[in-house]
Parts: structure tokens; C-alpha cells; sequence
């Protein structure tokens, strides 16, 4: 300020070029929560320099645990020039906590943080509940690397938009951040959401209609991020379909609810190692939908299993991929139970083994079904089991067929090749002309296996000049 003040008495300015320059150089000045009791947000006497105003950096931070309640009252009439701050710590100290209650306030006049909103700091932990009332904030942090815990609770009738980056952290694995949404609306478009930049991190939701513009758990790869789910809805807008452009994982667990990410993709171990999603067994009404899902990546491990009912669906438009020959992930798929279906209307949606196992199992009916237009299957480090459950291939199986051997003996050829395990299982067609594509039809004799070789004993006809293996659907 006094800096700019010197420029003007010195270059004698135009009024309205020392206002710009004045306001260009305007800090937000410290409003402090000073009563050690609960009290109302508005009441002037509860804080160093009256009622909150939009100029100001409002922190409540004293010691003594203590609730801070914005309620109807608090919208109403000239308390609600109150509502707009620069921005707002929430924080107690050791021994302490502190909460912000946003309850029954209404929707129409928003508490408005234009900078960031802080739960949690090396102080100590700092809690916000959120009902019936509307936030608007520019950033949300939960908790820090060097202190305590920050913990959001949004419930029914709740409008929350955050407009740009969310951060939850902790100090330690035993120490964790936590959004909950149980109901109402929760939008952050705009920016990224990381949770366990360091220490635990966990968004969980049951209830409500939420949209983020993308998720990454424990995005450096030192902390530990979950994702829990056992209702509601949530759509994840993303950045692409590639690898780390919607929600990436280090754990995720869906319980419940309707998980919308039909124009992005969910990667599972791209920043750290041993990453799972879950769909447990017992989970029931599980949707999900996504463009493509990686199953590891770089040179990490990445698990889905789905071990839910039958209720249990996840649609992917594009392509499953698990892990990388060259680059050395490794993806595992366990499918004992709902529907995996990797398809879409032109039948051009992939299933792709580069490396790891994909495991189908259960019983007819009652396990895992994998519905997918094409599965390629031709790198030797990746396989497919096929223990049981429900398999629709809509298109073709791409593999490397194991090799032909024919050997002549009175009259008849005998055409062998190594019974190869886990999947698939290979039959012998055969063809009267290479010219015609069309022309190749099942052998009809069922092979004889010896030793490890399965074997076909044919007699040359015109019409069986040529052979070759196919996948047994």
C-alpha cells in the first residue's frame, strides 16, 4: 500500500489509474474466531474484527472444540453480506477441533469462498457439515503432510460447487481425510480431485448426484487414496479416454450406486503398485459405465474383480486392456460374479491380454459373464482361464495358434498340435481353396489327446486340402 501511494504522489497519476493500482495491491486482512464456545457466524462479537466480509481471510482456530453454525438467520436480511469471504481456514489445535455447520440455511444464498477453503492443519483437525444450505468455494483442502486431518460431510438437499483443485492429505496412513457425500449435489468440474497427496485420503459416497472432472488416488504415489461407494450417482467428465484421464485408482471399492464415466477411462495401478478396484461379493446394484479401462500401467500391478450378483453390470464402449509386455505392468481380472460387458453397436470394442491373467468363473448363470465384441489374446505373457460363468463373444478371438504338424501313415494324415492351457481350446478346420475365405468349415472329428498333443486322423479329399486351428468359441 505504501508503495503504491508513493507512486502516485510522485508521478501524480489519474484518480481513476490509482484506484486500479491501489486495488491491484489490496491483501485480504485475518478475521479470527475468538469466543471458546459455539456460537453463530454472524454474531459480530464472536470474532477480532467484527462480522466476516468478502475482504477478509476468516479463520476459525482458537483452542476449545467448538461448533461455528450458518443457519436460516444467517441468510437472512443484512447477515447475509456476511457470506462472502476471501477465504476460510477451519482448524483446532492440539487437543481440539473445530466445525463449520452449514445446516438449514437454504439454497438461494450461498456461503461464497472466493480463494481457498482449509479443513485441517498443522494445528490441528477442522470438520465442515453441509445440509440443506449451498457453498461455493475456489479450492478445497482437507487436511495437510504435516498435520492433522480435514473431514466434509455433505447430506441431503446440499449444493456444494468447488471451482478449481481439490486435496485431500494426512500425516500418516493412520490418519485420514475424508469428503462424505450422503446426499445432495457435489460439483468440481474445473480442476483435478487428488486424494492422499500424502498420508490417507478417502472420498466416500452414498447418496446424491455428483460430478467431478477427474479423480486420481494417492497421485504421487506415497500415500494412500481409497474410493468408496455404496450408492448414488457419480459422473467423471474427464480429459480423454487414455491412460490417467478419468479416475485412476489406488483403491476403489463399489458397494452400490451408479458410477458414470462413459466418456473417459478408469486406470488401475498407473501411480502405484498393487492398485484394486472391487466390486465385492454381496454388492448389488452396481452400474458402472466407461469408455476404456487399463488394467495396470507403466510398470505397475492393477487388479479388477467383480464377485457381485447378477445386478452387477460395468459397460465399456472401447477397450479393456491388461498390462504391457514391453513396459511391464500387469493387469488381473477376477470375474465370479455380475456382467463385465466390453462392448458397443458396431461390435469394434476390445479385449486386449497384453499381460496378466483374466480369470472367468462361477457357475452358468450364476457367476461372472463376460459379454465382448473381440478379445485379443496374442502375446504368450498374457492369459485367459476360462473356469466357468457365462462367455458371449460377439466377434472373433485373436490368438496365436499353437503350430501344425502333419504326418502320413497308410493312407490317412494325421494333423496334431500341443494342447495348449489355460484358453482357448483350438478345433481343426479345413478349406478345398485359400482363395475363398468363406470355405473354411469344422472338421467334425472330435481330437484324441496323448501326452500333452492333440491329434486328428484324416483322409484327403478334395474337399480337405488345407487346415487350419480356431478358437472354440
Amino acid at each position: 500500500m505504501n508503495v503504491c501511494l508513493k507512486i502516485h504522489n510522485v508521478l501524480n497519476w489519474t484518480g481513476a489509474a490509482c484506484v486500479m493500482l491501489l486495488a491491484g495491491c489490496w491483501a485480504p486482512r485475518s478475521n479470527v474466531w475468538t469466543n471458546s464456545h459455539s456460537g453463530k457466524w454472524e454474531d459480530a462479537g464472536n470474532w477480532s474484527s467484527g462480522s466476516p466480509s468478502n475482504r477478509a481471510s476468516i479463520h476459525i482456530t482458537n483452542p476449545g472444540t467448538k461448533t461455528v453454525t450458518i443457519d436460516r438467520d444467517t441468510t437472512l436480511g443484512r447477515s447475509s453480506n456476511t457470506l462472502l469471504v476471501n477465504d476460510l481456514i477451519v482448524a483446532g489445535t492440539v487437543g481440539f477441533s473445530n466445525i463449520l455447520a452449514l445446516v438449514h440455511a437454504g439454497t438461494n444464498v450461498p456461503l461464497q469462498v472466493a480463494s481457498t477453503l482449509t479443513l485441517g492443519t498443522a494445528g490441528g483437525p477442522g470438520f465442515l457439515i453441509v445440509s440443506n444450505s449451498a457453498l461455493n468455494a475456489g479450492a478445497l483442502i482437507l487436511g495437510s503432510h504435516n498435520g492433522a486431518v480435514g473431514a466434509m460431510n455433505v447430506q441431503g438437499n446440499a449444493t456444494v460447487n468447488v471451482n478449481s483443485d481439490i486435496t485431500l492429505a494426512s500425516s500418516s496412513s493412520a490418519a485420514t481425510s475424508v469428503i462424505t457425500l450422503n446426499g445432495g449435489s457435489f460439483t468440481a468440474t474445473n480442476g483435478v480431485t487428488r486424494i492422499g497427496v500424502a498420508g490417507k485420503g478417502v472420498l466416500t459416497v452414498t447418496g446424491g448426484n455428483h460430478t467431478f472432472r477427474q479423480i486420481i488416488l494417492n497421485p504421487n504415489g506415497t500415500g494412500s487414496g481409497g474410493f468408496f461407494m455404496d450408492g448414488g450417482y457419480v459422473k467423471i467428465i474427464g480429459n480423454g479416454t487414455g491412460p490417467g484421464q478419468g479416475l485412476v485408482s489406488n483403491w476403489v471399492i463399489f458397494d452400490g450406486g451408479d458410477l458414470d464415466g462413459s466418456g473417459t477411462s478408469l486406470t488401475i495401478g498407473m501411480t502405484t503398485d498393487d492398485s484394486e478396484v472391487s466390486i465385492p461379493q454381496g454388492a448389488s446394484g452396481v452400474q458402472g459405465q466407461l469408455a476404456a479401462m487399463y488394467v495396470g500401467y507403466g510398470q505397475n500391478t492393477g487388479t479388477f474383480s467383480e464377485a457381485g450378483f447378477n445386478s452387477c453390470e460395468v459397460d465399456v464402449s472401447n477397450q479393456v486392456v491388461l498390462g504391457d509386455c514391453i513396459g511391464g505392468s500387469i493387469g488381473n481380472v477376477n470375474l465370479s460374479g455380475g456382467c463385465l460387458c466390453v462392448t458397443n453397436p458396431m461390435q469394434t470394442a476390445v479385449l486386449i491380454i497384453r499381460k496378466g491373467t483374466f480369470v472367468l468363473s462361477g457357475n452358468m448363470g450364476n457367476g461372472g459373464k463376460l459379454v465382448v465384441d473381440n478379445i485379443y489374446l496374442t502375446n504368450s505373457c498374457g492369459q485367459f482361464v476360462n473356469n466357468g460363468g457365462t462367455l458371449v463373444v460377439k466377434g472373433q478371438i485373436f490368438a496365436v495358434a499353437p503350430g501344425l504338424r502333419a504326418t502320413r501313415s497308410r493312407g490317412l494324415v494325421t494333423i496334431s498340435w500341443p494342447a495348449l492351457s489355460p484358453w482357448p481350446d483350438w478345433g481343426l478346420q479345413t478349406n478345398s481353396d485359400l482363395a475363398r475365405p468363406d470355405g473354411w468349415t469344422a472338421d467334425g472329428v472330435l481330437p484324441t489327446s496323448n501326452g500333452g498333443t492333440n491329434s486328428v486322423s484324416v483322409t484327403p479329399t478334395a474337399t480337405q486340402l488345407f487346415f487350419r486351428l480356431m478358437p472354440i468359441l
